[in-house]
């Protein structure tokens, strides 16, 4: 105990709470012993002071009395002994109530410390996990803005398009309804050149009769010695039947410059005299009045057709 006391006055922030209560109630019980030891001196110097007789009986007196004080002291200091153990045990079992308590409280605190760092760990997923979605959601919002940019080209194009689509109708329409009219022309020039054709070929069947006739009758012309004369012209203008003339050898493919010689030249193997020779000019225009007659009849025809 003396070690323990010196330590605590040297080191009184070393000890611990429940060491400190245990010196607190040793000097309290300390206090309430001295009182016992100054009242058992006093008695003895009374004694010894104011003892008479013998000195056998002085000093047997004194040994009683030092006996009687020595058996105070050690009844005192036993009952202190048994107050201090009792003190001691109650400090005892007060560290170990603090000493779980502590436990405890380290316990708890661990729990705590464990807790927080699983918190800061969930909040550093956590954290982790919003700059994602923000970083996310930065990504999705351009991509919203780019689908939407390409939502409105779309749609541009897609107007423009129609556009396109409706102009394109419309002109095809224009076109196949030209196209239907040019066929329909077409039709009907096919027509007038079948039939045209169809005239030619009976001409055509019929022409070695009537060359075998022509030269019957140059025979008696020669015979008779007449030769019949043929005029293309009637008052300076070529006839009809001339301009019908070349025309036919034109398409029976004739040159133009050559018409007038060929008509001669069968009219004289035919004994038929011709005195005008047509130019090249004038079997041009005559080309060009039946063109433009043929179209004439076409239109003709084109306009009192029966519509179906």
């Amino acid at each position: 105990m003396g070690s323990f006391r010196r330590r605590a006055a040297r080191h009184p922030h070393a000890l611990s709470d429940a060491r400190k209560a245990a010196l607190r109630r040793c000097q309290a019980a300390r206090k309430k012993c001295r009182p016992l030891q100054s009242s058992t001196a006093d008695k003895e110097n009374i004694h010894i002071t104011t003892g008479s007789g013998s000195s056998a009986d002085a000093l047997a007196t004194r040994s009683d009395a030092a006996h009687c004080a020595s058996q105070t002291k050690l009844g005192c200091g036993k009952h202190n002994l048994r107050a201090m153990g009792a003190k001691l045990n109650e400090a005892r079992a007060d560290r170990d109530a603090l000493q779980s308590q502590v436990s405890k409280q380290d316990r708890t605190i661990e729990n705590l410390q464990g807790r927080l760092r699983s918190y800061q760990r969930q909040h550093h997923n956590e954290n982790r996990q919003l700059k994602r979605a923000q970083s996310m959601n930065n990504v999705l919002r351009q991509k919203l803005m780019f689908s939407e940019h390409e939502r409105r080209r779309l749609l541009k194009a897609a107007a423009a398009a129609s556009g396109t689509y409706a102009r394109t109708m419309r002109d095809s329409q224009i076109v196949i309804g030209r196209l239907e009219e040019l066929a329909t022309h077409l039709r009907s020039k096919l027509g007038v050149s079948q039939q045209q054709s169809r005239t030619l070929l009976r001409h055509c069947a019929r022409f070695p009769k009537l060359l075998a006739s022509a030269k019957k009758r140059g025979q008696h012309a020669r015979g008779s010695g007449t030769k019949s004369v043929v005029q293309l012209r009637e008052k300076g203008v070529y006839t009809p039947q001339a301009r019908s003339l070349a025309r036919a050898l034109v398409r029976a493919g004739c040159a133009q410059d050559r018409v007038g010689m060929v008509i001669q030249l069968v009219a004289g193997a035919l004994g038929v005299a011709v005195k005008a020779k047509m130019s090249t000019h004038t079997v041009r225009r005559a080309v060009i009045e039946g063109g433009i007659a043929s179209d004439i009849q076409v239109g003709f025809e084109l306009a009192h057709a029966k519509r179906g």
